[in-house]
C-alpha cells in the first residue's frame, strides 16, 4: 500500500525535520485497528462491550480513552448497534482532543469544522449533554452527515450550524467557553486515506491561507480567559505551528500546556528557516508510528 504515496506526499514529508519515513511507511503498510467511542450518553460500557462481544468482535482499550476501543470487526458501520448510536467509528488518536478542555456542564462550546461530527458528539458526551455545543460546518455535503449523526448519538445539547466558519464573529457578540478548531488540512496524518490511490492531494499552500483565517476567526468567538484547540491531521510546518504562530502575532493569546497521554513529540520552534515562539513546544505532534493511529498537531491557545 506504501507504494501508492505520490512523490508529492513524500517530499513534503521528507522536508518535515526529524520525520521518520519509513516508519510512516511502515504503518501505512500495516494498518491499525479502527477505533471505535462507545456513547455513554445512550448506553453503558460494559453493556456495550459484552454486546459486540457476542456478535463476534474482538476488543481492545484504549488506554487514553475510557470508552474507547480497537476493533478489528471489517465492517463496524454495519450493525443494530451502530444504527443505534451505541457507538461511533472514530480513529483511536482523535479521542484524545476534546478531553483536553476544561469542560464543565455549563459550557458553551464552539466546534468551528464540525463534521462529519465525531469531535462534536464526543464533546456532549464530556458534558453529559448539558451546557451547549454548536457544531458548524461550511459544506453542503457534509452537514448533512454531521447533523444525521448528532442524531443518532442523541447529542441533543448540540445545535448544527451551516456557514463558512471564518464568518462566525460577525455573527454577533456570542461568546463560547471553548472553540474546537479542527482545520481542513493536507491530510498527510490520514494513513488509511493515504495508503490508497486516487486523485493527487493538495498541498499546505492550499490550506494555510484558510487555517490562518479559521484559527482567528475560532480565536474571535472565545471569551476572555476561554480556550481554543487548533488540530490538524498532517505534519508540514505551515499548516502548525505556523499558523499558530500567525495567531500568536495577531491576537492576545497564550499557549498552554496539553497534558495529552498519547506519545508525541513537541512542537517545532524552527521551520523552513523561519523562528517560532519557544512557547510551540507546548504543541504536539502525534505521529502514526507512535501510538498506532492517525498522525496529527494540537495545540490549545488561552484567550488572555
Amino acid at each position: 500500500m506504501g507504494a501508492h504515496i505520490s512523490d508529492s506526499a513524500l517530499d513534503l514529508l521528507k522536508r518535515i525535520p526529524g520525520f521518520d519515513v519509513g516508519a510512516y511507511l511502515s504503518t501505512i503498510d500495516e494498518l491499525p485497528e479502527r477505533g471505535i467511542r462507545i456513547n455513554t450518553l445512550k448506553i453503558g460500557v460494559k453493556e456495550a462491550e459484552e454486546r459486540l462481544e457476542k456478535i463476534g468482535w474482538n476488543l481492545k482499550n484504549i488506554p487514553w480513552c475510557d470508552y474507547g476501543f480497537r476493533a478489528d470487526e471489517g465492517s463496524p458501520g454495519n450493525t443494530v448497534e451502530h444504527s443505534l448510536g451505541y457507538y461511533f467509528i472514530q480513529d483511536a488518536g482523535s479521542m484524545s482532543i476534546p478531553g483536553l478542555f476544561s469542560l464543565n456542564e455549563r459550557s458553551r462550546v464552539l466546534d468551528l469544522c464540525a463534521a462529519p461530527g465525531a469531535k462534536t458528539t464526543h464533546l456532549s458526551q464530556i458534558m453529559r449533554n448539558s451546557g451547549a455545543v454548536v457544531a458548524n460546518d461550511a459544506g453542503s455535503e457534509r452537514i448533512k452527515a454531521l447533523a444525521m449523526n448528532v442524531q443518532r448519538m442523541g447529542a441533543i445539547n448540540c445545535m448544527v450550524s451551516h456557514t463558512d466558519g471564518r464568518n462566525l464573529p460577525k455573527w454577533g457578540k456570542a461568546r463560547f467557553d471553548c472553540v474546537l478548531v479542527d482545520a481542513p488540512c493536507s491530510g498527510l496524518g490520514q494513513v488509511r486515506k493515504m495508503g490508497k490511490p486516487g486523485k493527487e492531494r493538495a498541498g499546505p499552500e492550499k490550506y494555510w491561507p484558510v487555517q490562518k483565517n479559521l484559527i482567528t476567526a475560532g480565536f474571535d468567538c472565545l471569551k476572555a480567559g476561554g480556550e481554543l484547540i487548533y488540530s490538524t491531521c498532517t505534519f508540514t510546518v505551515e499548516e502548525n505551528e505556523a499558523v499558530v504562530q500567525h495567531l500568536l502575532e495577531n491576537r492576545n493569546a497564550s499557549i498552554m500546556k496539553l497534558g495529552l497521554k498519547l506519545k508525541h513529540c513537541e512542537g517545532f520552534v524552527e521551520g523552513g528557516g523561519v523562528e517560532f515562539s519557544r512557547e510551540m513546544q507546548k504543541c504536539a505532534r502525534i505521529y502514526p508510528w507512535q501510538n498506532g493511529t492517525d498522525g496529527f498537531f494540537v495545540c490549545k491557545v488561552k484567550n488572555g
